[in-house]
């Protein structure tokens, strides 16, 4: 049976943790058969996902003690992910991230750059401790694409720049802006990259499915925006025949939908 992860969840006090597992049970029919989503990765949704700068470097304390908080209900399903504003305090970001990965079990970092107002491609240096230590700490980075600022084509300078750093491409370059045919093509040429699948056109992941093949492709929901099962049901039609589908094998489908994120973040599947 597909075992399902979560890669891009949100949670904040309207939706949290209890909420989020509840609405991952289910069950629903993914691939024919009856599951639910058995983990996720999960970051705060509250907090740094704003245009404005903190005012205090503790909030990023505060920001990470409620996330921990929350999932610490649920050892063995919800997993966290930490955020940063590189422009704000960032050695003490940096500092709080190593302690979160080493001692929290936090698993990615996620980075914005459209909120956070800057260019990856413009920015390489800004970002340079940020990639260096996600490198030396094994995590992947997971990156906002789709909106001006957050293009792919930008994102990738910064991948290129430092490819022993695993990069995941979020919402399949499609936001406010479509950018999914550049987000496939630079996945493509780029092998530290994946593809994340939250906010993609059916016609443009069964593209994507064809080109990078299963082993590039994570599945996430952008929840609580996107509702999962919804998400979780377009990825699961790439099983189905041509031209509905591409004939995705189950092996691979349960590859996008878990089994490449579990590798790139240590997680249990």
């Amino acid at each position: 049976m597909i075992k399902i992860i979560d890669a891009n969840v949100k949670i904040l006090e309207s939706f949290n943790a209890d909420a989020l597992v509840e609405h991952m049970n289910g069950p629903i029919l993914v691939g024919g058969k009856q599951t639910r989503i058995e983990k996720a990765l999960v970051l705060n949704r509250a907090g740094f996902m704003d245009r404005q700068p903190p005012t205090n470097p503790k909030e990023y304390d505060r920001h990470h003690d409620w996330l921990i908080q929350q999932v610490s209900k649920y050892p063995d399903r919800l997993y966290p992910v930490a955020t940063l504003n590189p422009y704000f305090e960032q050695q003490y970001a940096l500092d709080l991230l190593e302690k979160l990965v080493r001692e929290k079990g936090f698993r990615a970092l996620k980075l914005h750059p459209n909120l956070h107002n800057y260019r990856p491609n413009d920015d390489v240096k800004l970002l340079a401790p940020v990639f260096e230590l996600c490198a030396k700490l094994k995590i992947p980075i997971f990156m906002h694409s789709g909106d001006p600022f957050s293009e792919p084509t930008r994102i990738e300078v910064v991948a290129q720049t430092y490819r022993e750093a695993h990069l995941v491409m979020l919402h399949f370059g499609t936001q406010t802006v479509s950018y999914a045919v550049d987000a496939i093509a630079v996945v493509k040429r780029n092998d530290n990259m994946f593809l994340e699948t939250s906010q993609a056109m059916y016609a443009r992941l069964k593209e994507a499915a064809r080109v990078l093949g299963p082993e590039r492709l994570i599945f996430g929901s952008d929840a609580a925006v996107n509702d999962i099962w919804g998400q979780a049901a377009m990825v699961a039609a790439l099983m189905h025949k041509p031209p509905l589908g591409v004939g995705m094998k189950e092996e691979d489908l349960a590859k996008i939908m878990g089994g490449n994120v579990a590798k790139l973040t240590n997680i249990p599947l």
